[in-house]
């Protein structure tokens, strides 16, 4: 079907930056290859001109042979654009009250922005075109903890307060991290032979009960060395120093009054590392 056909069916992913970021170019549009052959994609701004001051934009999809294709579409339009977004370090507010698929011709509106800060941080067009064209080539679903992961990360991006920030990205690294890890071989003997000791132990069934519970928790190292064993088999040894320096900062910061710097990128860098790893 031709992409200037009327009858065609569109989609529209509209979103917005945080106030400190921007994908930077001093064009109006970025074009983009399209997922099903001959529909195209355009990325633009809503609310400036040019995509460098922008902070509302829509990523737009045209030219489906009918609303389940453009459906089809936009799911996996956002699917890249959040990948392609966390990737370039950033992160998007996705909104989904708007006409998301729609059919025959539709302008685009324009939406007002109140002022804002001047974006500080961000990436480039070319390359943020690069990220998204590979992302939308990967038809793989994800799973729910990927997606919960990064709807996390995409919070942490928006969230001003030091210790918020912390804790969501540290919640990433702990769903990613979640395997769990039994000790040494000669402690899970010891726990064995604490087991067997306890069969023989004159108390009720329910306290039988509990305490082998207990002893078989007790085979498993605790959260942080298991947290920073994942990471150094999946990301490497100095990446896994970062986290175990940055925990011990967290730790004295919650419990003993500590007043440290923000130490959440490093939390949220890992945590991207180990998505992007989960996904590869």
């Amino acid at each position: 079907m031709p992409i200037s056909d009327a009858e065609a069916y569109h989609f529209s992913v509209r979103f917005r930056l945080p106030t400190h970021q921007c994908i930077y170019s001093e064009d109006g549009l970025v074009s983009l290859d399209g997922i099903a052959g001959e529909d195209r994609l355009e990325l633009r701004p809503t609310d400036t001109t040019v995509l460098k001051d922008a902070r509302y934009l829509v990523l737009s999809g045209f030219g489906y042979v009918d609303e389940a294709a453009a459906a089809a579409a936009y799911k996996q339009a956002q699917k890249a654009l959040t990948l392609a977004v966390l990737e370039s370090s950033c992160g998007i507010e996705l909104f989904r009250d708007n006409f998301d698929v729609w059919r025959g011709v539709m302008a685009i509106g324009r939406v007002g922005a109140e002022g804002y800060a001047v974006g500080v941080t961000g990436v480039g067009a070319d390359m943020f075109r690069a990220r998204l064209t590979r992302w939308l080539a990967d038809d793989r679903d994800l799973t729910d903890d990927q997606s919960i992961c990064i709807n996390l990360l995409m919070d942490y991006h928006f969230d001003l307060n030091i210790r918020s920030r912390s804790l969501l990205a540290h919640a990433v690294i702990e769903r990613l991290c979640n395997t769990p890890i039994e000790k040494d071989a000669p402690y899970l003997e010891a726990i064995d032979s604490l087991r067997e000791a306890a069969k023989r132990l004159a108390i009720d069934p329910t306290m039988r009960k509990l305490l082998k519970s207990d002893l078989d928790k007790l085979r498993f190292i605790g959260q942080t060395e298991r947290i920073r064993r994942t990471i150094a088999q999946k990301l490497g040894d100095d990446r896994a120093t970062q986290y175990s320096a940055a925990a011990n900062m967290r730790h004295k910061i919650a419990h003993h009054g500590l007043k440290a710097g923000d130490i959440s990128w490093t939390f949220c860098s890992i945590a991207s590392d180990l998505l992007f790893d989960s996904l590869n």
